[in-house]
C-alpha cells in the first residue's frame, strides 16, 4: 500500500487561474487538474476578483475543485468571502498565526511555508504549535522564500531537504519553480503527496498556457 505521502499520481493544482476562458480551453481538452486556486491577493498580477472567482468556478468540472488563496487577509473575512463562493479549501500565505487557522478550522487548510535554506525546524515548530492548539492543517504547501514576495516567483525548491519530510505531519504539496520539464524529476526525487504550479505553466507572468498546462499534467500522472 502506498503512503499519504507517496500516492501512485500526485495531487495536481495548477494555481493562479485568472482567465476562465484559458481554463475553459484546458478542461475541454479533456486533461484536467485536481485542483485550480483562484489567487485574491490584490498584488498580484494573478488576482481574481470575486465576480472572475464565481465565473471561474462555474467553468470548472466538479471533479475540479476551487482552492481559495489569500495573504494576511483576516480570517473572518475569508470566511465570508469563502462561504459566499462556495469555497471549502483555503490556502494560506504571509503571518498567519495558530489562532487564525483555528479560526477557520471549518475549511480545509494548506498552510503555506516559505523556506529560506535547507532547514525544516520552522515548519517543526509550527506545527508543534499548531497540535497543542489542536488545530492541524490539511496539507502543507511549501515552497522556496523570495524577498518581497508571495510565491516562490519560478524558484526551485530544496528537494533533498524535502524527501525528509516527516510522516507524521500534514502530506507534502510541492511548490516552487515547477515546470513539464522538471516535473518528472521533482515528483520522483521528494515523492510529495501533491504538487503546484503557477509560473510553471505560463507563457509570461500572469497569463497561462493550455498547451504547457496540459504537458504539466500529463507528465506529472505518469512521473511514478
Amino acid at each position: 500500500m502506498p503512503t499519504p505521502q507517496s500516492p501512485p499520481s500526485p495531487w495536481i493544482k495548477l494555481c493562479g487561474w485568472n482567465r476562465p476562458e484559458v481554463l475553459s480551453e484546458v478542461v475541454a481538452a479533456g486533461v484536467w487538474p485536481d485542483a485550480v486556486g483562484l489567487n485574491f491577493y490584490k498584488p498580484s498580477p494573478r488576482y481574481l476578483s470575486p465576480d472572475g472567482a464565481r465565473d471561474a468556478i462555474r467553468r470548472l468540472p466538479e471533479a475540479i475543485e476551487a482552492v481559495g488563496l489569500f495573504v494576511d487577509t483576516p480570517p473572518a473575512e475569508i470566511a465570508s468571502s469563502a462561504t459566499a463562493l462556495g469555497l471549502r479549501t483555503l490556502q494560506l500565505h504571509g503571518d498567519y498565526t495558530v489562532d487564525d487557522l483555528t479560526a477557520l478550522r471549518l475549511f480545509q487548510l494548506i498552510r503555506v511555508y516559505r523556506l529560506a535554506g535547507n532547514d525544516l525546524a520552522p515548519v517543526a515548530e509550527d506545527l508543534r504549535a499548531c497540535e497543542r492548539a489542536g488545530v492541524r492543517p490539511w496539507r502543507c504547501l511549501v515552497e522556496p522564500k523570495v524577498d518581497g514576495a508571495y510565491g516562490g516567483m519560478g524558484e526551485v525548491g530544496p528537494w533533498d531537504v524535502l524527501r525528509s519530510w516527516d510522516a507524521s505531519w500534514p502530506p507534502l504539496i510541492l511548490a516552487g519553480g515547477l515546470t513539464p520539464e522538471n516535473i518528472a524529476d521533482a515528483i520522483r526525487t521528494v515523492r510529495p503527496w501533491g504538487v503546484d504550479t503557477a509560473s510553471g505553466v505560463e507563457v509570461r507572468r500572469g497569463e497561462k498556457d493550455p498547451a504547457r498546462a496540459r504537458a504539466f499534467i500529463e507528465t506529472a500522472r505518469s512521473a511514478l
